[in-house]
C-alpha cells in the first residue's frame, strides 16, 4: 500500500459509436454535465464547488469508432472518496429526473458556437481537421452544418441524452488509492452505494491483471 493523500476515481460504462442522431444533443449535454472540468458544468458546480469534495472533475458521453465511453473522472481525499462517488452519480441522476434550466442550455450552446471559429484559426489547423475528418469518416457536411445542429438543441433533447446514454446502475468503478478510501467505500455498500461489488487489488496485482 501506498501512502495516498488522495484517491483518483474513475467511473463509468461502454458508450455508444459517433455519429448516431443525438449527435450534437451529446456535445451540449456534455458541456452542461461536466466535459473538461468547465467551470459552469453540473458536476463542477454540486461536486467541487458546492460540496468541495474534489480537486478536479469532468464527466462526458465520448463516442468512438465502434463503441465510446461515458465516463466521470475526479480526484478527491481518499475518505471522501464514497461521498464523492454518490455526489457525481446524483448530479447525473437529477439530470436524468429533472430538465436543465434555459440558461444552462443556452450556455453551452453558446460556448459551442463560440468554440467553434478557433478550430480554424490558420491553414495548417484547416487542413489537419479536413484531413482528421476524413480518416474518421465525418460526414461531409460536419462543419458546414455545425452551427445551426447546435442551435437546433433543446432542453429535452439533453434530459433524453442523460436517460438513454447513461445507466449509472451498470458503473464500472475504479478507485486508485489507499486503505482509506478503500474503507471509506466499503462502509456504504449496504447503503448509497448498494448493488456493487468491491474487489481490493494491490497495485502489483492490478498490474498484471488483463
Amino acid at each position: 500500500e501506498l501512502p495516498f493523500q488522495q484517491a483518483t476515481v474513475f467511473m463509468g460504462e461502454i458508450g455508444q459509436p459517433r455519429f448516431t442522431p443525438d449527435w450534437f444533443d451529446i456535445l451540449v449535454f456534455n458541456e452542461v454535465f461536466g466535459e473538461g472540468g468547465r467551470f459552469g458544468s453540473r458536476l463542477f458546480q454540486s461536486v467541487r464547488s458546492e460540496k468541495g469534495l474534489a480537486y478536479t472533475i469532468q464527466g462526458s458521453v465520448d463516442p468512438s469508432i465502434g463503441r465510446g465511453i461515458n465516463s466521470i473522472v475526479f480526484q478527491t481525499k481518499s475518505e471522501s472518496s464514497a461521498e464523492a462517488i454518490i455526489a457525481a452519480i446524483e448530479v447525473l441522476k437529477k439530470m436524468q429526473s429533472e430538465d436543465v434550466s434555459l440558461q444552462e442550455l443556452n450556455e453551452a450552446k453558446q460556448y459551442l458556437l463560440n468554440s467553434f471559429v478557433f478550430k480554424f484559426d490558420t491553414s495548417n489547423d484547416i487542413v489537419q481537421r479536413k484531413a482528421g475528418q476524413e480518416l474518421l469518416g465525418f460526414p461531409t457536411d460536419y462543419d458546414r452544418t455545425f452551427l445551426s445542429r447546435i442551435k437546433d438543441v433543446n432542453i429535452e433533447a439533453l434530459t433524453r441524452v442523460a436517460r438513454e446514454r447513461w445507466h449509472p446502475d451498470l458503473f464500472t468503478i475504479v478507485v486508485v488509492g489507499d486503505k482509506r478510501a478503500y474503507e471509506s467505500i466499503s462502509s456504504l455498500l449496504k447503503g448509497p452505494l448498494s448493488g456493487y461489488n468491491i474487489k481490493r487489488v494491490s497495485f502489483e496485482e492490478a498490474l498484471l491483471e488483463e
